[in-house]
C-alpha cells in the first residue's frame, strides 16, 4: 500500500508559538496484492494479483502546539459509491527535531467494505503507528 497526498490550506492561522489550519485533502491510495479461491469439492484453485488505484477527497485539522516543533492532526479521507465505502481516519502527535524532518505517532484506522456483484471485499486495518515524514 502507498499513499499519496496533496493539501491545499483553506484556512491557515499561523502564529509566532502556535498556529491552526484546515485542508482539503486529495489523496490516492495504491493497493497491490492478491486474492485466491481454493475448495476441496469441486477441485477449484483460482489465484489473481490485483493493483487499485482509490481516489479519496477529505480533510485535515492541524493544530501547532509550539513553533511548529510540537503538532497536532487530524485528517479523514473516503469515497463511497452504490453502497460501497472506503475511508481512512488517524489522529497523531509530530516532533519536529530538524527542519523537513517530522516523526509522527498515533492512532490509525482503514476500512474497506465493498459488495458488487455477489463479491464482497471487506477489509479493516486499525491500530497505532509511528511513521517518518521528510518534506521537501
Amino acid at each position: 500500500m502507498i499513499d499519496l497526498h496533496y493539501q491545499y490550506d483553506l484556512l491557515d492561522l499561523e502564529n509566532i508559538l502556535a498556529g491552526f489550519s484546515l485542508g482539503a485533502v486529495f489523496q490516492v491510495k495504491y493497493l497491490e496484492g492478491d486474492v485466491s479461491l481454493k475448495t476441496t469439492n469441486t477441485n477449484i484453485d483460482e489465484e489473481e494479483d490485483f493493483t487499485l488505484p482509490i481516489p479519496m477527497l477529505g480533510l485535515n485539522l492541524h493544530v501547532g502546539i509550539l513553533a511548529d516543533i510540537l503538532e497536532a492532526r487530524i485528517r479523514g479521507t473516503a469515497i463511497g459509491y452504490s453502497g460501497n465505502t472506503i475511508y481512512e481516519v488517524m489522529g497523531d502527535i509530530s516532533w519536529t527535531p530538524f527542519p523537513f524532518i517530522d516523526i509522527h505517532g498515533g492512532y490509525k484506522t482503514f476500512v474497506i467494505d465493498i459488495d458488487e456483484d455477489d463479491v464482497v471485499f471487506d477489509y479493516d486495518m486499525s491500530g497505532p503507528y509511528v511513521a517518518l515524514t521528510v518534506s521537501f
